[in-house]
């Protein structure tokens, strides 16, 4: 992809913290709806920081839930020595109502990095598309999402 395609396509930030930027893909994608890509902002060769998959789940946040299961099965055999734990459900920060929730469970990686399953249950009033979100991350992006973004 060339540069300019990708400064073309980074999204007005939400966050707090603009230490990241966010671009994401809607086009030619087979498994999944969108495709969400976090690089650092002051990075010229935009090293990936975290990349994620969403799958839209619009009013069937029960199927949501359905497929994060599958999905934490899946990924547990293929990252056998990795540890997963189960976070249950928080409020979003994003929205200031505490009405959307997202169901999480981690998974840290041996050496270094760490991923996500995540069911989004997004409230009407901030009118996004439920979905399954399954991210890798580096150690650095996880803090800065965790302590800095919002």
């Amino acid at each position: 992809m060339s540069e300019i395609k990708i400064k073309d396509s980074i999204l007005k930030s939400k966050y707090k913290d603009n230490s990241f930027a966010r671009v994401e893909f809607y086009n030619n994608l087979k498994s999944y709806d969108a495709i969400q890509v976090h690089f650092k902002n002051d990075d010229s060769n935009y090293i990936i920081h975290m990349i994620s998959g969403a799958k839209y789940f619009i009013d069937d946040i029960d199927n949501c839930y359905k497929e994060k299961k599958k999905a934490e099965k899946d990924l547990k055999n293929l990252f056998k020595k990795s540890t997963f734990e189960d976070w249950g459900t928080s409020p979003h920060p994003v929205d200031k109502t505490g009405k959307t929730i997202v169901s999480t469970t981690m998974f840290t990686f041996m050496d270094s990095g760490s991923g996500a399953i995540q069911c989004y249950d997004w409230s009407k009033e901030m009118k996004y598309n439920d979905h399954l979100k399954i991210k890798l991350m580096t150690n650095e992006y996880f803090n800065w999402i965790q302590n800095k973004a919002y």
